[in-house]
């Protein structure tokens, strides 16, 4: 996956002063999820999102978070790590006020990215940082990972920042979920089509969803993306 140029484009972790590496030993694994688990790992390796160290300043243990369609979440613990981050106070949107926005127009679409966070590279300097532990060696992020404290606030500053013409023109975004919006749904096509070209920005083509006035959007639309966490 391209993702965003890093040169523009890199996350960043201040740790707050006098700050003392943790170092936190990983967490008993339930035997069953174990093939799982590395098949993740693996996964994460071949596309390039991690990569192995020898040693670590800072060491995160993971969670295995089970999922209802009997898949897996493998997720980092960064919460010693997260505990020592400087606070990134870029705001977030309000979710009602972006729904009641997008109600507001006949035609909607609403695009899920596809791995978002893993389209922005963790600069070089903070890789370390986001050491993580498994029975397979010690690995560190070279993308952004879910589970970090200012991870949210990067992406949302990102987004912004690339389409800052369109909104909120016609678009709308809260963290990884985009929503494009019209008064004709033939008037969607050609503004959707300029704006995601220059971002480098991959969507998610089966979750695109298109609505129209008779379908209204909810307000507690997928708010539950909000608490996501999780490498992949």
């Amino acid at each position: 996956m391209k993702g965003l140029d890093p040169q523009y484009y890199q996350h960043q972790i201040h740790l707050l002063p006098d700050t003392r590496p943790v170092q936190q030993r990983r967490y008993r694994m339930n035997p069953n999820y174990a093939a799982k688990v590395k098949e993740e790992i693996d996964k994460l390796l071949r596309v390039g999102f991690i990569r192995p160290v020898k040693r670590a300043t800072w060491l995160s243990p993971i969670v295995v978070v089970p999922k209802k369609n009997g898949k897996i979440r493998v997720c980092v613990n960064y919460r010693k790590l997260n505990a020592a981050t400087v606070t990134d106070g870029f705001p977030l949107p309000f979710t009602d006020s972006v729904l009641d926005t997008v109600a507001c127009h006949e035609c909607y679409n609403f695009l899920d990215g596809f791995s978002v966070y893993h389209q922005i590279r963790m600069h070089p300097e903070d890789q370390e940082k986001t050491a993580f532990v498994t029975e397979w060696g010690v690995f560190v992020a070279e993308v952004m990972m879910f589970g970090l404290k200012t991870a949210p606030a990067t992406f949302q500053r990102i987004i912004t920042e690339i389409f800052n013409d369109y909104i909120p023109t016609f678009m709308q975004v809260f963290l990884d979920d985009f929503a494009v919006y019209g008064q004709r749904l033939e008037h969607m096509t050609p503004s959707m089509s300029g704006s995601m070209s220059p971002s480098s920005i991959k969507f998610k083509p089966g979750k695109m969803r298109v609505f129209s006035h008779q379908q209204q959007p909810s307000r507690t639309h997928r708010q539950s993306r909000r608490h996501r966490h999780g490498p992949g």
